[in-house]
């Protein structure tokens, strides 16, 4: 399981680059932008949460059964409501949420009815603006190391020194002295390079993920 690459575009045009913050280890809510700057969904516009929710409010059998154990009060300023649910949040120092798990079961953002489009390819040809920083840091994780699944290791000599890809797969374009082979990214980015520049291409070692 590699993590898949999402888009939002905020209120000024501009569309971040996200990943899912809860592909374990990581317990985070929501998706955060590669930038840093922007995290979705956003609460008080795709989801409200209830403060001072009371124990009428909650409906759900299961945080109903929870309800009085020594880590599950109402009177815990961790302790929120939402559709009857009982909410763990924790925020950060400007009072972002930085974490909401529902009692009862598993992450809040994966049951809300909202999910940042996944995309695949040169998002930069596919939208209007793409935030710098976002799309800089995805390309270098694209081609930079194997984490996203790819299973070849490409080396290349340039006019830069020696350059190091991870490509998901690589085919011939030309041949004859103008030859170059064109490599794929896990999720769709295409870099040519020619023959002259390239040393070598292997396999990358086999990875096993377990969560």
């Amino acid at each position: 399981m590699y993590p898949t690459p999402h888009r939002w575009t905020t209120d000024d045009g501009l569309t971040h680059v996200f990943y899912n913050n809860h592909m374990p280890p990581s317990t985070g809510f929501g998706w955060s932008s590669l930038c840093n700057e922007v995290r979705v969904p956003i609460e008080g516009e795709h989801f409200e949460l209830d403060e001072d929710v009371i124990e009428e409010d909650i409906t759900c059998r299961h945080c109903r059964d929870k309800l009085g154990r020594p880590y599950v009060t109402l009177d815990d300023d961790s302790i929120a409501g939402m559709n009857g649910c009982l909410v763990r949040v924790e925020r950060d120092a400007g009072g972002v949420l930085t974490r909401a798990e529902r009692v009862c079961r598993g992450q809040l953002h994966h049951s809300l009815p909202f999910e940042p489009d996944s995309f695949s390819g040169e998002l930069t040809e596919q939208v209007e603006a793409v935030c710098s920083e976002c799309w800089e840091t995805y390309v270098d994780r694209q081609w930079g190391s194997d984490v996203e699944g790819a299973e070849l290791r490409v080396e290349v000599w340039g006019d830069d020194g020696r350059s190091e890809y991870f490509a998901a797969r690589a085919e011939a374009i030309r041949g004859g002295p103008e030859g170059a082979v064109r490599l794929v990214s896990e999720n769709g980015l295409e870099k040519d390079v020619r023959r002259e520049e390239l040393e070598s291409i292997t396999l990358t070692p086999a990875q096993r993920v377990d969560y």
